[in-house]
């Protein structure tokens, strides 16, 4: 009964379709290492991603408080702070993955993505429509979103 067999079945249910399966599992991951910002970034990510975005923002604010310097952390709470309306907090969080994305020269895969993002919020307007969530569970079930 260890958090990486945990995490593991959750993203085995996510593969298979089944969120509501696999939320629980990335659950109880994070509560088995709940100093693991890994854990709390894929509850937040995937909770995110099944429309779960109270226990999503919750898994954020949890993961940031253990390494605020993790971008892919500060990423996923960016959308779920996008998805519960917090659009200045969204963008502090994706500004952040653009900049880690410049030092580590991913800006073209992944950080040009996030700059489109912040324009959006920017303008009020949420660009986190059921079709773009379910584009980024594609891409992130594929490694990459």
């Amino acid at each position: 009964d260890d958090a990486i067999s945990h995490h593991n079945q959750g993203l085995a249910y996510y593969k298979a379709g089944e969120p509501e399966r696999a939320l629980p599992e990335f659950a109880h991951a994070a509560k088995l290492a709940p100093r693991d910002s890994l854990y709390w970034n894929d509850l937040c990510w995937y909770s995110c991603l099944a429309g779960h975005t109270s226990d999503a923002l919750n898994a954020g604010e949890q993961g940031v408080k253990i390494d605020a310097g993790d971008a892919n952390m500060r990423d996923s709470r960016g959308l779920a702070r996008a998805l519960n309306g917090d659009y200045t907090g969204a963008i502090e969080d994706f500004t952040s993955y653009v900049n880690w994305s410049k030092r580590y020269g991913l800006y073209e895969q992944q950080g040009s993505r996030r700059e489109v993002w912040i324009a959006e919020l920017r303008a009020r307007r949420n660009l986190f429509d059921e079709v773009t969530l379910k584009e980024l569970l594609k891409e992130s079930l594929e490694g990459k979103a």
